[in-house]
């Protein structure tokens, strides 16, 4: 029969119109979460890995073709132990007018006709007196009884309905705009007004010959420098010559437009307050699970409000998002559901226009951009300085648009060198749904301005665009134009000389001639893009590994698997150093690490930072939401250092004492010491089981668990530890006289630990000290950067007709330099999801700015068009990872392969066509005015 497919190459041929009979048969290695306990947790054994630590299917692959309940709206009540049976159903309504204040609702209408009881407005929570969940969130989530509502969809109520049937015959009704009009009273319509909210965040980044004006007053100046040597003759338009005589001026103008994440699964959760013990129960897909809590929290402390003495988390997968659940409000509404109506399971479910009108988006934004390149013989073609002027629709709420155009800021020069910069950004509170961080972070509508420009001056001054970008890269180890200095080669290089080499790439002029047509216009065109990954004020990462007496291994994490893979990638992290893979992992796990007894509060700068950094149990940040294409690198971390640990301090003395070997030497591991298939190695020992190994290790009461927290602000946090080998002889039995102590200090990567000993529970360890990053590298911002680079060929309708100026993506090759790649296969579908969620930015996603947008509600699928298969070139494209140099750290992707995207489909069109987009999503309308 030949090879069995995988289920990535099975799915792709599918989609290409294949008809295929399907079959699945329960497998008895592939064994469903704990969903008793409602965890997004797997057990699959060592199954699932090859001999080479390889993963043969994703670590949650198995739970999802097999129908297991993974997603927050597959759980029901009678799904979660001790959870009430009783299961309501909470609606939120929202405001469709932005013009005019909420006066009341028709509260008899809603019971009479839809059966909804009670009814929770701002007025009924007025005593509980609601703090802001976060510092820049507004304090109620509830449009107040004769207030304006900030932005369209924002709640004005929580409708409680008994049961299913009930609220499945409300929805029809409260999905239909007119009859939902007919529920709210609001007050006559009013003149707009500005908003008079400052904006959300701003940024401005200076650089004159290396002069970065760390002084705000130098910053005007050298800033003041800049737009004056950038002035060119006004008759000249857009381009023209400035005042130094040696450059040529570029300006122009470039709009993203807004977009919906497009999650797979809607939010949607179960809520439980028990109302005698003031716990609070939650179940449902998140990335950000200690903010979610911390902000739940925050909200109901005030003095009236119910009290709460436990939050109890159960994450489910979320179903994708890439920023779209990072700070959603619905935690925050859901938990306000359950401890309204306490001892029931209360559950609220988003339908897919729900998630249009509530959920994060990623607004529009206007980028005016400036370069000047130098038109000398000698310096020919090199760039030497940019202007940069962005605007973002930061919506209705202070969510994360305060740092998504900080990143864009800081992304804006991509990967290349200016000698003068000047990045200004700011995002603005809107009427629009409150938007999110989104993949990209700001930094695809950054570069998507810079590629397309770039790529138009390399046409301009008849340069090849590869040569032209070769000859303006940041040279290694220069700071970037935040001051900033990588912590690693940007092998820009290296992806641009791969991009020369490919077919698509070479043969574009000549293909261009061969498939124009009276009808068609071919064109093929390029991009690069360049990154950076982890979060910017720090990146705080938890992990535990823990051995049970049998020999199985569960892994624990902080982190969400969100579509990013960290399910395979960081349990396979535990193969090179324990020889194989963790059993089990528990994902968004954040109850788990209380032992650590991790403290506060926030360093206000250098001197506090030391001061505080005295208690061994300080740490600048306790957690982090799943974001900042942090998996490969950050997160993976704690679980390489748990390892280590484990290794050295447990498995280590427990081979040495069934060898022999005495304990007074060889205390390091001899390098020698290897896993072969399986087994420990040793010289001419014979070779050791892990099940042996564990059975020793309990025997003496060994490390049996390892449970770590690591802080990273440009580099790792290194905490220095006493810790304890304890040995024995295999000849005889475990008693107190035969066990020696042998204790050491080690300095490691790590700035919290807590030990499990045996059957024993987790106990934290002291640190003894510890060297964080200066606190002046927190307004440094991220310093690791990831290339990719992307070739696209385009078709063009060029005669007239209906169709004249469709675009059809005809083929594709990307090149990714990702450092050392943990699981190939989802490095692959990193690129290929990106590849497909480009196009829908380019060419189909939008929807238009309050209030004309999903915030007013009625959207759907049937008005915003997403990608489909025959939008995506599946057979044509060719996504290549560059190999790693060697012993190259692994870095994240997951976000630059979808910058590069836009730009490069923007410049196959202006190949084929001689029209610069610089709008998107890219308008039919647009390319006819340069194709008649």
């Amino acid at each position: 029969m030949g090879e069995q497919p995988s289920r990535r190459q099975f799915i792709k041929q599918t989609t290409l119109g294949t008809t295929v009979l399907v079959v699945i048969q329960q497998t008895s290695a592939w064994v469903g979460g704990d969903q008793a306990q409602g965890q997004h947790s797997k057990t699959l054994g060592n199954s699932w890995i090859d001999a080479h630590g390889k993963a043969v299917y994703r670590f949650d692959g198995p739970a999802k073709v097999l129908g297991s309940k993974v997603y927050g709206r597959d759980f029901r009540a009678k799904d979660l132990v001790g959870w009430p049976q009783t299961e309501g159903f909470a609606h939120i309504l929202r405001a469709t007018k932005c013009d005019r204040p909420f006066l009341r609702l028709n509260s008899s209408a809603l019971r009479d006709k839809l059966g909804c009881d009670p009814i929770i407005t701002s007025g009924d929570l007025a005593p509980w007196n609601l703090k802001a969940p976060l510092p820049y969130w507004t304090p109620s989530p509830f449009v107040s009884i004769g207030g304006h509502p900030l932005y369209f969809g924002q709640p004005l109520a929580i409708l409680f309905f008994r049961d299913l049937a009930a609220y499945r015959k409300a929805k029809p009704l409260l999905a239909d705009l007119n009859s939902l009009n007919s529920f709210v009273q609001y007050g006559a319509s009013s003149s707009p007004v500005a908003d008079p909210r400052p904006p959300f965040g701003t940024s401005k980044f200076v650089n004159y010959l290396g002069d970065t004006g760390a002084a705000a007053k130098n910053a005007d100046d050298l800033a003041n420098k800049i737009r004056q040597e950038l002035t060119f003759d006004p008759k000249k338009e857009s381009t023209g010559s400035s005042l130094n005589k040696n450059w040529r001026i570029y300006q122009r103008s470039f709009e993203t437009q807004s977009v919906d994440p497009m999650f797979m699964e809607p939010e949607c959760g179960l809520g439980w307050y028990d109302s005698k013990t003031k716990k609070l129960s939650l179940t449902y897909g998140t990335q950000s699970p200690q903010d979610d809590l911390d902000g739940i929290l925050s909200l109901l402390s005030g003095e009236n409000a119910p009290k709460i003495t436990k939050i109890q988390l159960n994450v489910c997968q979320p179903g994708g998002g890439f920023g779209g659940r990072d700070l959603s409000e619905f935690p925050i509404l859901l938990a306000l559901a359950s401890v309204l109506q306490p001892d029931t399971t209360q559950r609220i479910v988003y339908s897919r226009s729900d998630q249009f009108q509530a959920g994060l988006k990623r607004h529009a934004s206007q980028c005016a951009l400036t370069l000047a390149v130098n038109q000398t013989p000698e310096r020919f073609g090199k760039l030497e300085a940019i202007h940069s002027t962005t605007l973002l629709d930061g919506g209705g709420q202070n969510n994360y648009s305060f740092a998504v155009q900080n990143v864009g800021a800081r992304n804006m020069t991509g990967a290349y060198d200016f000698a003068r910069s000047l990045v200004e950004s700011e995002a603005r509170p809107s009427q629009s749904v409150p938007a999110g961080s989104m993949r990209g972070y700001g930094s695809l509508q950054a570069q998507f301005a810079l590629e397309c420009l770039v790529d138009e001056i390399a046409s301009d001054l008849k340069l090849d665009p590869v040569d032209f970008r070769l000859k303006n890269l940041v040279p290694d180890h220069k700071p970037m134009h935040t001051g900033v200095v990588p912590a690693h080669k940007i092998p820009s290089r290296r992806v641009l000389e791969k991009i020369q080499e490919s077919s698509l790439w070479k043969n574009r002029h000549n293909d261009q001639l061969q498939k124009s047509t009276a009808d068609k216009l071919y064109g093929v065109g390029m991009a690069l893009a360049v990154k950076s990954y982890g979060k910017s004020p720090g990146d705080t990462c938890l992990a535990s590994i823990t051995i049970a007496e049998e020999g199985a291994i569960t892994l624990s994490t902080h982190s969400v698997d969100m579509g990013n893979g960290t399910a395979t990638t960081l349990p396979l992290a535990l193969f090179d150093i324990l020889g194989r893979a963790a059993d089990a992992v528990i994902m968004g796990d954040t109850d788990h690490f209380t032992p650590l007894s991790l403290e506060g509060p926030k360093a206000k700068d250098q001197i506090d930072q030391d001061r505080l950094a005295k208690n061994p149990r300080w740490v600048p940040s306790r957690s982090m939401s799943t974001a900042a294409s942090a998996g490969a690198y950050q997160m993976r971390h704690p679980v390489v250092e748990a390892a280590k640990i484990i290794f050295q301090f447990s498995i280590w003395p427990a081979a040495r004492a069934l060898w022999g070997i005495p304990s007074s030497t060889q205390t390091e591991v001899p390098k020698e010491v290897l896993w072969k298939k399986g087994l420990l190695t040793y010289q001419g020992y014979r070779p050791l089981t892990w099940n042996e190994l564990v059975k020793h290790i309990y025997k003496v009461d060994g490390i049996t668990g390892v449970m770590v927290h690591s802080f990273y602000r440009s580099q790792w946090a290194q905490g220095t530890f006493s810790l304890v080998m304890a040995e024995s002889t295999p000849s005889s039995p475990p008693k107190d006289s035969d066990k020696t102590a042998k204790q050491r200090s080690i300095q490691i990567p790590i700035d919290a630990l807590a030990l499990k000993n045996g059957k024993h529970s987790y106990q934290v360890v002291d640190r003894q000290g510890v060297e964080f990053p200066p606190f002046a590298t927190l307004m440094q911002g991220a310093n690791r950067y990831t290339p990719y680079g992307l070739v696209v060929a385009v078709e063009v309708q060029r005669s007239a007709g209906p169709q004249q100026g469709a675009i059809k993506i005809v083929a594709a090759e990307g090149y990714l330099e990702c450092g050392t790649v943990i699981q190939q296969d989802i490095v692959e579908g990193q690129m290929e999801g990106a590849f497909a969620m480009g196009i829908g930015q380019t060419l189909l996603e939008d929807f238009a700015p309050a209030p004309d947008g999903p915030g007013q509600g009625g959207w759907n699928l049937h008005r915003y068009q997403v990608p489909l298969a025959r939008h995506c070139a599946l057979s044509q494209t060719k996504f290549t990872t560059l190999n790693a140099e060697p012993n190259e750290d692994p870095k994240g992707m997951a976000e630059v392969v979808l910058n590069a995207v836009p730009p490069a489909i923007a410049n196959a069109i202006a190949h084929a066509t001689g029209s610069r987009i610089r709008k998107l999503p890219v308008s039919a309308e647009d390319l006819k005015k340069g194709l008649l």
